[in-house]
């Protein structure tokens, strides 16, 4: 018999620093994106970990003064797919250690691998097919960075979208505070992984329901919550 909808369990992965391997967090790309649009010199902004790639565009924008139309947004986003587009021919992106692993054994417990991300949804798949990770994940569960000007909105929207599908089950991971954050204000339980710009420390500080120092050495301690979900 067929699983119904109401049985499937989904796992909202963030990408950079979760799944593959994180570059310093920058918006070097995102200010590129506005340079070309609007044809100026912008000053990039320092910290943008957690951070969505429309919100990113946005305070660039603001930051340095200008007043982008809808439509310039737009086309800021769409340059930004095409400079990562570019960038992953010469340099693909690379998953954590074990992290295709993880991803196999999530399939075998019945777990559905959806993405949770900054990204837009065009930079999402450029990446997991750069890392060579798409065969693990079901894209209608996915929700990405184009769709809301900040992740506690995204977060909530994707929740929402999820129960009205009645999912039994949804877990959240990430490697920032805003996935913490934005998880527990939905309370959904949320899994910190250590593997991008904060480390061990800084995420327990903010009470995630799981927290691991990367999922090559403490991949039990991972599926083992993923356990205590289902009991």
């Amino acid at each position: 018999m067929l699983k119904s909808e109401k049985e499937i369990r989904v796992i909202l992965w963030d990408i950079d620093g979760t799944l593959i391997e994180n570059q310093h967090s920058s918006s070097k790309k995102h200010a590129l994106a506005v340079n070309k649009i609007m044809g100026v010199n912008v000053q990039e902004l320092r910290n943008t970990s957690g951070m969505t790639d429309l919100q990113i565009i946005t305070e660039i924008t603001s930051f340095n003064s200008l007043h982008a139309k809808p439509s310039q947004l737009q086309l800021m986003l769409e340059t930004l797919e095409e400079l990562t587009n570019a960038e992953h021919k010469s340099m693909p992106a690379k998953a954590n250690l074990n992290v295709e692993n993880i991803l196999k054994e999530t399939l075998l417990k019945r777990w559905q691998n959806g993405i949770l991300t900054g990204n837009t949804e065009k930079r999402a798949r450029l990446k997991i097919s750069s890392a060579n990770l798409t065969k693990y994940f079901n894209y209608e569960y996915s929700f990405f960075g184009n769709m809301f000007l900040d992740r506690e909105k995204l977060v909530e929207h994707s929740i929402k979208h999820l129960g009205l599908k009645n999912i039994k089950k949804t877990v959240i991971v990430g490697d920032t505070p805003l996935d913490i954050i934005s998880a527990k204000k939905q309370n959904v339980p949320v899994i910190a992984i250590a593997t991008g710009n904060f480390a061990y420390n800084d995420l327990i500080e903010f009470g995630p329901d799981s927290i691991i120092k990367n999922l090559a050495t403490e991949n039990h301690l991972f599926l083992s919550f993923l356990d205590t979900l289902v009991k």
